[in-house]
């Protein structure tokens, strides 16, 4: 982790000078922290992350909207920046569909590189209309906690913003 902070840094200079990108700064994080390594591993990984530490990280209001939301049978995606890798199990445990960031993924090892774009700002508007017709729903709902969901928060027709992760 230390290296790999090092590694960053200058990147991270840059993007606090105003020289580089958001989208930038979190390749290069991408790329430095998954080239190389196995899926298998990382997904072993998340799935202890996902049992150890998420239940403390996640936003109670939020996952009670969820299971809301599950309870009436609504169609539910979750929909995010990070690296699918940390995501499925989740998904895959809380029967919830995914749109999130791809990785590069050949013969079970990342490259470190993003497929396609990250799945941030008006890139979550278009994954998701890929995804579904949302003309089939009655209401669209969305649930954000960064200014990378504002896009996402715009298209819904209820719109709910948490600051904060309790």
């Amino acid at each position: 982790l230390s290296a790999g902070f090092l590694n960053v840094t200058p990147i991270l200079l840059s993007f606090y000078l105003g020289f580089a990108d958001r989208d930038s700064v979190a390749r290069r994080f991408i790329r430095f922290f998954y080239h190389g390594r196995r899926l298998s591993e990382l997904e072993k990984a998340a799935e202890k992350y996902l049992a150890e530490r998420l239940p403390g990280l996640m936003n109670k209001d939020v996952y009670d909207c969820f299971l809301k939301h599950q309870a009436q049978n609504d169609t539910v995606a979750v929909v995010s920046a990070s690296p699918f890798i940390w995501l499925v199990p989740w998904c895959r445990d809380n029967n919830a569909a995914l749109i999130c960031t791809r990785l590069d993924v050949k013969n079970d090892i990342i490259d470190g590189n993003v497929v396609g774009e990250r799945c941030i700002g008006k890139e979550k508007v278009i994954r998701i209309k890929q995804e579904y017709c949302l003309d089939d729903y009655d209401r669209i709902y969305a649930y954000g906690n960064s200014d990378g969901d504002i896009q996402m928060l715009e298209m819904a027709d209820q719109a709910f913003y948490f600051n904060g992760s309790s």
